[in-house]
Protein backbone atom coordinates (compact mmCIF):
# COMPACT_ATOMS: atom_id res chain seq x y z
CA UNK A 1 0.00 0.00 0.00
CA UNK A 2 1.29 3.24 -0.66
CA UNK A 3 1.56 6.27 2.02
CA UNK A 4 -0.22 9.36 1.93
CA UNK A 5 1.47 12.59 0.08
CA UNK A 6 0.01 15.70 1.32
CA UNK A 7 -0.18 19.16 -0.18
CA UNK A 8 0.71 22.02 1.94
CA UNK A 9 -2.84 22.77 2.54
CA UNK A 10 -3.93 19.57 3.47
CA UNK A 11 -0.72 19.43 5.58
CA UNK A 12 -1.10 23.12 7.15
CA UNK A 13 -4.90 21.99 7.59
CA UNK A 14 -3.50 19.47 9.92
CA UNK A 15 -1.90 21.43 12.18
CA UNK A 16 -4.66 21.75 14.81
CA UNK A 17 -5.42 18.54 15.62
CA UNK A 18 -1.55 17.57 15.38
CA UNK A 19 -1.26 20.02 17.93
CA UNK A 20 -3.85 18.56 19.94
CA UNK A 21 -2.49 15.25 19.56
CA UNK A 22 1.30 16.69 20.60
CA UNK A 23 -0.36 18.00 23.68
CA UNK A 24 -1.45 14.93 24.98
CA UNK A 25 1.67 13.34 24.31
CA UNK A 26 3.54 15.82 26.46
CA UNK A 27 1.05 14.79 29.72
CA UNK A 28 1.65 11.00 28.90
CA UNK A 29 5.87 12.07 28.71
CA UNK A 30 5.16 14.01 31.82
CA UNK A 31 3.53 11.02 33.66
CA UNK A 32 5.81 8.10 31.94
CA UNK A 33 9.02 10.42 33.99
CA UNK A 34 6.75 10.80 37.25
CA UNK A 35 6.00 7.33 37.09
CA UNK A 36 9.84 6.06 36.48
CA UNK A 37 11.01 8.21 39.01
CA UNK A 38 8.65 6.61 41.92
CA UNK A 39 10.02 3.23 40.40
CA UNK A 40 13.41 4.27 40.66
CA UNK A 41 13.00 5.74 43.89
CA UNK A 42 11.97 2.52 45.40
CA UNK A 43 14.86 0.23 43.56
CA UNK A 44 17.33 2.84 45.16
CA UNK A 45 15.54 2.56 48.66
CA UNK A 46 15.63 -1.25 48.38
CA UNK A 47 12.34 -1.52 50.33
CA UNK A 48 11.52 -4.76 50.65
CA UNK A 49 7.47 -3.87 51.62
CA UNK A 50 6.85 -3.82 48.44
CA UNK A 51 5.22 -0.11 48.82
CA UNK A 52 6.75 2.93 46.60
CA UNK A 53 6.79 5.46 49.16
CA UNK A 54 3.60 7.20 48.10
CA UNK A 55 1.52 4.16 49.24
CA UNK A 56 1.35 2.77 45.96
CA UNK A 57 2.48 -1.40 45.50
CA UNK A 58 5.33 -1.38 43.35
CA UNK A 59 3.24 -3.66 41.52
CA UNK A 60 0.32 -0.53 40.77
CA UNK A 61 3.25 1.73 40.29
CA UNK A 62 4.58 -0.83 37.12
CA UNK A 63 1.13 -0.92 35.87
CA UNK A 64 0.33 2.88 35.76
CA UNK A 65 3.69 2.74 34.06
CA UNK A 66 2.53 0.37 31.13
CA UNK A 67 -1.00 1.57 31.29
CA UNK A 68 0.91 5.38 30.60
CA UNK A 69 2.99 3.88 27.65
CA UNK A 70 0.04 2.40 26.26
CA UNK A 71 -1.85 5.49 26.27
CA UNK A 72 1.29 7.43 24.76
CA UNK A 73 1.56 4.87 22.18
CA UNK A 74 -1.89 5.04 21.30
CA UNK A 75 -1.54 8.83 20.38
CA UNK A 76 1.96 7.88 18.07
CA UNK A 77 0.31 5.53 16.16
CA UNK A 78 -3.10 7.72 15.68
CA UNK A 79 -0.76 10.26 14.36
CA UNK A 80 1.27 7.82 11.96
CA UNK A 81 -2.26 6.45 10.84
CA UNK A 82 -2.76 9.89 8.84
CA UNK A 83 0.43 9.34 7.54
CA UNK A 84 2.38 12.15 9.39
CA UNK A 85 5.65 10.78 10.33
CA UNK A 86 6.16 12.14 13.60
CA UNK A 87 10.06 12.50 13.93
CA UNK A 88 11.02 14.20 17.75
CA UNK A 89 7.82 14.03 20.15
CA UNK A 90 9.20 16.42 22.46
CA UNK A 91 10.61 18.96 20.38
CA UNK A 92 7.12 18.54 18.35
CA UNK A 93 9.09 17.55 14.91
CA UNK A 94 6.59 16.21 12.16
CA UNK A 95 7.64 15.43 8.60
CA UNK A 96 4.59 15.16 5.86
CA UNK A 97 5.23 13.15 2.54
CA UNK A 98 4.59 15.47 -0.18
CA UNK A 99 5.63 16.01 -3.79
CA UNK A 100 7.83 18.59 -5.12
CA UNK A 101 9.47 18.85 -9.04
CA UNK A 102 8.18 15.69 -9.72
CA UNK A 103 10.02 13.51 -6.73
CA UNK A 104 9.17 13.00 -2.99
CA UNK A 105 10.32 15.27 -0.34
CA UNK A 106 8.80 16.09 3.00
CA UNK A 107 7.16 18.76 4.40
CA UNK A 108 8.78 19.77 7.87
CA UNK A 109 7.34 20.98 10.94
CA UNK A 110 8.24 21.96 14.32
CA UNK A 111 5.28 22.65 17.11
CA UNK A 112 6.83 26.26 17.75
CA UNK A 113 6.25 27.23 13.86
CA UNK A 114 2.84 29.09 13.25
CA UNK A 115 2.52 26.98 9.46
CA UNK A 116 4.45 24.89 7.11
CA UNK A 117 7.27 26.99 5.97
CA UNK A 118 9.85 24.06 5.09
CA UNK A 119 11.07 21.32 3.35
CA UNK A 120 13.61 18.66 2.49
CA UNK A 121 14.53 15.84 0.68
CA UNK A 122 13.65 12.25 1.92
CA UNK A 123 17.22 11.44 2.33
CA UNK A 124 18.48 15.26 4.48
CA UNK A 125 16.78 15.55 7.21
CA UNK A 126 16.17 17.89 9.29
CA UNK A 127 19.65 19.73 8.88
CA UNK A 128 18.93 20.16 5.24
CA UNK A 129 15.54 21.83 5.83
CA UNK A 130 14.97 24.38 3.43
CA UNK A 131 12.43 27.06 2.83
CA UNK A 132 9.06 26.60 0.68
Amino acid sequence: MRHRLFTLDEANRLLPWLKERLAELDKYRESLAQVQERIGEVHLKGRTNGATGDGHPAGLTQQMLESTERQANAVIERIMQEGIILRDPARGLVDFPSMRDGHEVYLCWLRDEPGIGYWHDTDAGFAGRRPL
